[in-house]
């Protein structure tokens, strides 16, 4: 019987198994949102960055189009409104242990309606450049408590996303 770890080639990014505990990742502000890294990327190979994300009342992401990833998103706690393609004419409401798929070229954004502070877990695939875009909008998050959209808009579309204008 052939060896199948022979058939693997030396350029495979090496991944093994990992664990990130509650609380544990690195933390950054992005836009209205925090959000802790619960996998990197460089933890799977570029496969997938995973998010613990906290929204807090009143904030959320603008609709907006990933060309290069596809983005899911469940809700731990709380509740968020979700619209954009595929959601008809009004905002799909997801309580905690909802799930969302937005596959890339689809819109969607997401905003947290409610009182209380809703907490999800984003899984973003592959995983490879999103991180750089995330740390983009954190510097300009630090920068300043008024965020210019076109600046937003600008680090976004150096890695393949693109807001929507309000109709």
């Amino acid at each position: 019987m052939p060896n199948n770890s022979e058939s693997i080639s030396d350029s495979t990014p090496k991944v093994t198994n990992f664990f990130s505990l509650p609380g544990a990742g690195r933390a950054e502000r992005v836009l209205g949102v925090s959000q802790i890294y619960k996998a990197q990327a460089h933890q799977t190979a570029g496969g997938l960055v995973c998010l613990e994300v906290t929204v807090t009342a009143r904030e959320g992401i603008p609709l907006h189009r990933h060309t290069e990833e596809d983005e899911s998103f469940y809700v731990l706690s709380g509740q968020i409104m979700i619209e954009g393609d595929d959601c008809g004419d009004v905002p799909v409401r997801l309580d905690a242990g909802s799930f969302f798929h937005g596959p890339r070229g689809r819109i969607h954004g997401f905003h947290n309606e409610g009182t209380e502070t809703a907490k999800l877990l984003i899984f973003i695939s592959p995983g490879s450049g999103i991180e750089a875009m995330f740390a983009g909008l954190a510097e300009l998050t630090r920068q300043s408590t008024e965020i210019d959209p076109a600046k937003v808009a600008a680090v976004c579309g150096n890695y393949g996303i693109e807001f929507m204008q309000p109709t």
